[in-house]
Formats: structure tokens, C-alpha cells, sequence
């Protein structure tokens, strides 16, 4: 039955994004010849900002002015962007480029509060194990009607 091929294929995405492993967000910064856009945005320590270079200078350097961070310099091809992770901060990043004098700020958050370690004393009815005895019932389920 075709709704029998609809169950698997969820059962098997749903299994896929249980193996993706989670990562800061990705942000990006445009530069052309009117600034940086946004000139100031706000992230969260472990985020990455891609830099992109629209401004039609072959290589526009970006780089740190003040703030958490330790001294940080970027080159970013035209057409091209640079990508900078922020694992600094808390604190207000400013930054500037070199070829037209524009600045931007950076507001870093502390990065996120940390999914609590499971404790190894207690039973291990976990939502991830629910969700794979699930995931597994469901192909138990799914998986004979291919036999016929």
C-alpha cells in the first residue's frame, strides 16, 4: 500500500534527525557600498557570522576593533563571503573594514544553557529511547506488507 511506503519513509527521517548533530546558528553580514547589513546584530556565543562582499573591491578586510574577542582579521573575496565562528563573549564585538571606514557591532549572548548529561543512576526511559522503540514499532509494522 502506498501509506505503508509514507510510514516508513517518516519513521526512517524521523531516526535521521535523531543523528544530526546540533551546531551555534549561522548568521550573515552583507557589505556593499552603502555599509554593513545588518550593522549590528546579536548571536549567541558558538554562532558563526558569514561576512559577504558586495561592495566590488576584489578583497574587502574585515577586523576587530574592540570588544570580548581577541584581535580577529578577515578577507573576503568580491562576490564571496568569509565565515567567522564567535566562541568569545559575552560583550559587544565592534568591528570596522578597512577599504571604506565602515563599522558594525556584534552583541554576543552567552551561548545557551546546556542539555542536562542524563543521570546513569535512574532507568534509562529517555524521549530518545521512546522515540526509537517507537520508530522501530512503527517499522515492524510497515516492513510485512513489502513481503506480499
Amino acid at each position: 500500500m502506498k501509506t505503508n511506503g509514507v510510514f516508513l519513509a517518516v519513521a526512517l527521517c524521523l531516526l535521521a534527525l535523531t543523528l544530526v548533530p546540533v551546531h551555534g546558528a549561522t548568521y550573515s553580514v552583507q557589505c556593499d557600498p552603502g555599509g554593513f547589513y545588518p550593522a549590528n546584530i546579536t548571536i549567541n556565543e558558538g554562532d558563526t557570522i558569514e561576512f559577504y562582499n558586495y561592495t566590488g573591491f576584489s578583497l574587502l578586510t574585515v577586523y576587530h576593533v574592540s570588544g570580548p574577542c581577541s584581535s580577529w582579521i578577515i578577507d573576503i573575496p568580491n562576490n564571496g563571503y568569509t565565515p567567522i565562528t564567535f566562541n568569545c563573549g559575552p560583550g559587544t564585538e565592534s568591528y570596522a573594514d578597512s577599504t571604506f571606514g565602515f563599522t558594525g557591532t556584534i552583541t554576543i549572548n552567552p551561548p545557551p544553557e546546556p542539555t542536562p548529561t542524563p543521570n546513569p543512576d535512574l532507568p534509562a526511559t529517555t524521549t530518545t529511547g521512546v522515540f526509537i522503540a517507537l520508530t522501530l514499532i512503527s517499522l515492524l509494522m510497515v516492513v510485512p506488507t513489502f513481503r506480499k
